[in-house]
C-alpha cells in the first residue's frame, strides 16, 4: 500500500507562554484547555462575540504554562492581532515561530516509517508526540488516520530523494480528500459570517463545560434552541470550467446557498457548499446552478 506525503509552509506557528497563558487562552478559544494535559492536542476555534468563526487553531500543550498554536491557513500576523487584542494586565507572551517550521501531512501504508525518519512515532488521538525534529499529531481536520508533522525547517529532509513507495502529492489532492471526507477548512469555507454549527464543528471544537469565552453566549443559546438553518455539504461539480469561489448556488431564481470551494480533478470538481436546509433535497435530485454558469450542476457527492 502506497504512502502519501504533502509538504507546505504553515500559515502560523505561535508559541504562547508565561504564567497567565492558560487562563488567557481559555478566555479566547472555544475548547476547555484546563483539562488538556501536557502532550495533549485539540483543534480550537477563535470566535467573535456573535459566535462567528474567525480562525481555527491546533493547540498543543507543550508545558504547564506553554502552548504551541498552529494554523495551516490563517497568517501569523492575523492570529497575533486576534490573540493580543484582549490582553490587559495578563502575563502572557506570544512568539511568532512560523518561519522556523514546515508542516507535512502523511497518510497510507507506511506512515510509521515516515515518522521514524523524523525520530517520531505514531501519536494517539488527542495527543501529540515530539522529538528533536518537531511534533506529530493525528489530524482531526484531515481524512482519517492522516498525521500532521510540524518539522523544524533546518532539520527537514526536503531535499533528500523520496523512497519509491512514498508519493509526494500536490495541495489539490489533499484538498480533494478533505472535501470528500466532508471536513471544512477554516476560515475559507466556514468563516467570519458563519457559525461553527454550520460547518459541523461543534462536536469536535466547542466545549460547553468551561468558563466564559468569546462567543459563548451564542453557542449556549444555539445549543438550547436547536441547529443552525444552514449546513456545509460535500458536493460535486459536473462542469469542466474552474469556477471562482465563493459563488451563489441557485434553483431557478432562488438562491439556496454558496459554493465555498472547488478543486478540479480527473473525475470532475469537488467542493464544499454552505446551503439552506431546503437545498439538501435539490442537491440530491436536480442539483444547483452556480451564478453565471451554463455548463454544469452542483450535486451531492
Amino acid at each position: 500500500m502506497d504512502t502519501f506525503l504533502h509538504r507546505e509552509k504553515p500559515g502560523a506557528v505561535i508559541r504562547v507562554s508565561d504564567e497567565d497563558s492558560l487562563d488567557y487562552l481559555q478566555s479566547q478559544l472555544s475548547v476547555n484547555l484546563s483539562v488538556l494535559e501536557k502532550g495533549g492536542c485539540r483543534f480550537a476555534l477563535r470566535l467573535n462575540t456573535r459566535g462567528r468563526v474567525l480562525a481555527g487553531i491546533y493547540v498543543l500543550r507543550t508545558a504547564e504554562e506553554e502552548f504551541l498554536l498552529v494554523s495551516r491557513t490563517s497568517k501569523a500576523s492575523f492570529l497575533l492581532e486576534l490573540l493580543a487584542e484582549n490582553v490587559v494586565a495578563d502575563e502572557v507572551e506570544f512568539a511568532d515561530e512560523t518561519k522556523q517550521w514546515n508542516i507535512h501531512a502523511v497518510w497510507g501504508g507506511d506512515t510509521e516509517k515516515v515518522l521514524e525518519d523524523h525520530d517520531l512515532t505514531v501519536p494517539e488521538a488527542g495527543t501529540f508526540v515530539s522529538g528533536q525534529s518537531g511534533y506529530a499529531w493525528l489530524d482531526s481536520r484531515l481524512p482519517d488516520q492522516t498525521v500532521s508533522l510540524l518539522i523544524r525547517e533546518n532539520l527537514d529532509h526536503e531535499n533528500q530523494p523520496l523512497p519509491p513507495d512514498l508519493q509526494l502529492v500536490e495541495a489539490d489532492e489533499l484538498e480533494r480528500l478533505r472535501i470528500e471526507a466532508g471536513l471544512v477548512s477554516v476560515p475559507q469555507e466556514i468563516g467570519p459570517n458563519d457559525l461553527p454549527q454550520e460547518g459541523g464543528l461543534v462536536e469536535s471544537s466547542v466545549d460547553f463545560d468551561k468558563g466564559c469565552y468569546l462567543g459563548q453566549e451564542v453557542m449556549a443559546r444555539l445549543r438550547v434552541t436547536g441547529k443552525a438553518r444552514r449546513q456545509s455539504v460535500s458536493v460535486k461539480w459536473s462542469g469542466q470550467d474552474l469556477i471562482a469561489t465563493p459563488v451563489g448556488l441557485y434553483s431557478g431564481n432562488r438562491k439556496l446557498g454558496e459554493l465555498r470551494s472547488l478543486v478540479m480533478g480527473k473525475d470532475g470538481g469537488h467542493g464544499i457548499a454552505l446551503v439552506n436546509d431546503s437545498a439538501i433535497p435539490v442537491l440530491k435530485s436536480d442539483g444547483l446552478i452556480p451564478k453565471g454558469s451554463t455548463s454544469g450542476k452542483v450535486t451531492s457527492s
